[in-house]
Order: structure tokens, then C-alpha cells, then sequence
């Protein structure tokens, strides 16, 4: 497996990953990457000497899905989470990318604090393997996420339950419940209630009543 290592000067932040002895460029993969015809995968800079070639990836202004997972996140996060992640594997699969040559480090995985999407260090060599499967990825999600106290926590297990149904999960499953996630937080960001004490309307994300704060 390639080595990379991520390195950080001036502010600025970079991974770099080394080619190895008889490994060969995917030019196609390199042209789709920079040219954004692939959502959710970093555009690289490739330097070529000799027999051997190196990637850069400039990651400044991201954050390793490991230290945005230590953040409490709530249903709506979890689903945007899911869904970001999910638009990459279809856009990969419809281009023919490989699964299997996404870095799934949770150091090496990126997410944009502005849009909240999570953003792969895909690595275009021939054949290259990350050897890490997509399930246990999405399983040690939940080993590392926190989640927000109060909140009915259903929706964790039921992902957990569709992960591990069989030996291989169904990709069509898990997509209907990100679906039916983001249906739910909808109604509930929607839904309207009433203060028992003095009828006054509110939210139902609201703890208190701004009438009479019961």
C-alpha cells in the first residue's frame, strides 16, 4: 500500500501520497478528478520524475472526518453526513471509478465546515487497492460519532441493523433511509405546537415558550 503522509506550512496543508516501484498512472481518473466531473473527490496535483510520480492534495480550510465526528451531531447532520457521502459512491460508479481506491482514513477523509460535505482523497493509479471495505467505513462511523444528548437515538441503531443484515449490506436500503431521515427532520423542523400554559404557538425545536417561558 502507497505511503502518504499529510504535511502542513505556512498555513497551507497538503497530503502527499508516493508512487511505488512499477505502478502506473490512470490519466482518465487524473482528468475527471481536476475537472470536477466527479462530486465529493480532492483535485490533485500530479509530479512526474523519471519512473516514480507523486499526488498532491491541497487540503487547507477542511477538517478530518475524525475531528468533525467528535462534534455533536444530531439527526439532520447524521443524514446530510450519509448523503454526501452516498452522492460521491454513485457519481464514482457511474463513471466507472473504483471503490476501492478511496482513502477511507478517518484523517485522510475531508469535510468543508461551510457546506458540511464530506469531500475523498481518491487515488488514480492502476489496480491501486486501499484495502478497506465501504461497510466497515460506514460502521466506524458510529464508533467515533457523537451524537446529541435528548435526541431519540432509533435511527442509530436501524443503521446499524441495516449494515449489518447479511454479508453484504444493501446499498438500495440504506439509501431509502437517508431518504426517509431527511423526510422526518422536515416534518419536525415544521411541526407547530402550543404552549399548555398560555397557548402561545411555537416550534417544536423550541424548549421554552418566548410568551411566558414555560
Amino acid at each position: 500500500m502507497n505511503k502518504y503522509k499529510i504535511v502542513k506550512k505556512k498555513g497551507i496543508s497538503k497530503l502527499v501520497i508516493c508512487s511505488q516501484k512499477g505502478q502506473q498512472l490512470s490519466d482518465r481518473e487524473i482528468y475527471s478528478i481536476n475537472c470536477n466531473e466527479i462530486s465529493g473527490l480532492l483535485r490533485l496535483e500530479v509530479f512526474v520524475k523519471g519512473n516514480s510520480f507523486k499526488f498532491i492534495y491541497d487540503i487547507t480550510g477542511f477538517i478530518p472526518l475524525k475531528d468533525y465526528l467528535a462534534a455533536p451531531l444530531d439527526k439532520a447532520l447524521f443524514a446530510k453526513l450519509l448523503k454526501s457521502i452516498f452522492i460521491t459512491l454513485k457519481t464514482m460508479d457511474s463513471s466507472y471509478f473504483r471503490q476501492q481506491a478511496l482513502i477511507m482514513d478517518f484523517n485522510c477523509v475531508m469535510v468543508n465546515p461551510a457546506t458540511q460535505h464530506v469531500h475523498f482523497i481518491y487515488v488514480p493509479i492502476q489496480g491501486y487497492d486501499a484495502n478497506c471495505s465501504l461497510r466497515e467505513f460506514l460502521l466506524n462511523i458510529i464508533q467515533l460519532c457523537t451524537f446529541v444528548q435528548g435526541e431519540d437515538s432509533s435511527y442509530v441503531r436501524d443503521y446499524i441493523t441495516i449494515l449489518n443484515s447479511g454479508i453484504n449490506f444493501s446499498v438500495f436500503e440504506l439509501e431509502e433511509y437517508i431518504r426517509k431521515l431527511e423526510q422526518t427532520d422536515s416534518v419536525d423542523a415544521n411541526a407547530i405546537l402550543e404552549c399548555p400554559v398560555c397557548h402561545m404557538k411555537f416550534t417544536k425545536k423550541t424548549n421554552y415558550c418566548e410568551a411566558c417561558g414555560s
